[in-house]
């Protein structure tokens, strides 16, 4: 019997290192964009927001109007630009400790988020 429960707690005790310690790094994120509001001032309908790489790679462009939020997964560690045209352009960097980044458009004021 002891054997038995010694091999039952050797497999058990393989089992839960297989399952912890098997987890692949993160290598990528997500990005969020949230264009609340437009300034009149800015004479802008809609606005396009393109995100670019760390290797100065454009890697989505999409045209937001007001109210509209929309996030970008897979985008790659490094340093990330996001430009919302003819608003603001922010960067920041996507790593294993800051898995998420965002730019939050609020009239003429543009703030960076993670």
């Amino acid at each position: 019997m002891k054997k038995n429960t010694v091999a039952l707690a050797l497999a058990a005790t393989a089992s839960i290192s297989l399952l912890t310690g098997c987890a692949p790094e993160p290598t990528t994120g997500t990005v969020s964009v949230q264009l609340r509001a437009l300034s009149k001032d800015l004479g802008l309908d809609e606005v396009i927001v393109t995100i670019v790489g760390p290797d100065d790679k454009k890697l989505h462009a999409e045209t937001l109007t007001e109210g509209v939020s929309m996030s970008f997964e897979d985008v790659p560690f490094g340093w990330i630009t996001i430009d919302a045209a003819g608003v603001c352009s922010v960067g920041g960097e996507l790593s294993a400790e800051s898995l998420t980044l965002g730019l939050v458009v609020d009239g003429k004021h543009c703030e960076v988020t993670n």
